[in-house]
Parts: C-alpha cells; sequence; structure tokens
C-alpha cells in the first residue's frame, strides 16, 4: 500500500455538466464520527455501550479566486439553505459521493495576505460508493 499524498484526493462538486473540482483547494478534511449510547448498569463497575448515530463532514480550505463558479455554487447553497451533491475522489482507489449542507462558509482577507476560503460541509445520509 502506497503512502497517501494530499494531492490525490479531491473534493468534487455538483454542477450543471456533472461534478468538478471545487478549485484551489489546499486542505480537505473527511471527519466520521459515531455517537456512543451508554447502556451501564449500576451493577457492574465496566461500561458499556451501543453505537449510536453515524454523521460524517468535510472541511475544505482554497485559495480564493474572483468568479470562481464551483466556489460559488456552494457559497449559494450556503445562503439558500439547500443542499448540494459533493463527491470525495481518490485517486486509484474510486469515488463516493455524498449530499451535504454548508453549516460554515468564510472567507479571510488579510492585508498582504493570500485570500482564502473555509466551508464546511455536513453530510446528510452517508457516503456510498458511486
Amino acid at each position: 500500500m502506497a503512502v497517501g499524498n494530499g494531492t490525490n484526493i479531491t473534493v468534487l462538486v455538483s454542477t450543471d455538466g456533472g461534478f468538478a473540482a471545487i478549485g484551489s483547494e489546499t486542505n480537505a478534511v473527511f471527519s466520521q464520527t459515531t455517537e456512543y449510547i451508554d447502556v451501564s448498569t449500576k451493577d457492574s463497575r465496566n461500561r458499556a455501550g451501543l453505537p449510536g448515530k453515524y454523521s460524517a463532514s468535510v472541511t475544505v480550505d482554497n485559495m480564493y479566486v474572483e468568479g470562481s463558479a464551483n466556489v460559488a455554487l456552494l457559497e449559494t447553497a450556503s445562503r439558500n439553505g439547500t443542499t448540494i451533491a459533493i463527491q470525495r475522489a481518490v485517486a486509484g482507489e474510486g469515488t463516493e459521493g455524498a449530499t451535504v449542507i454548508v453549516t460554515d462558509f468564510t472567507e479571510t482577507h488579510a492585508f498582504e495576505d493570500a485570500s482564502t476560503i473555509s466551508m464546511t460541509l455536513e453530510v446528510t445520509g452517508a457516503w456510498a460508493a458511486v
């Protein structure tokens, strides 16, 4: 198994013509969580649990590129409170997709520094192979 390289993983957004890279991506973090349901009883010191709800999210950082149509799609979804489809493409391993809600869309324009965008995309449902 080869060592992973971040440049081999791309976040794609649904466009009118299919799926396209968000563009100018500098970082992507994929998180998955299963809640812990405590079912411990008084008669045992040991903790007991069951798996609870599954959730997933993606945090994406991009360089700000004026007029980027694919970033604009995500910003519009954030402003309008609509879902949008994304895909996670891993070179040589395949693609999986999910429907997401853009829960955070932050632009940073620092003095004498590159302008950036950071987004948090919360998966509604689950990831599925495409």
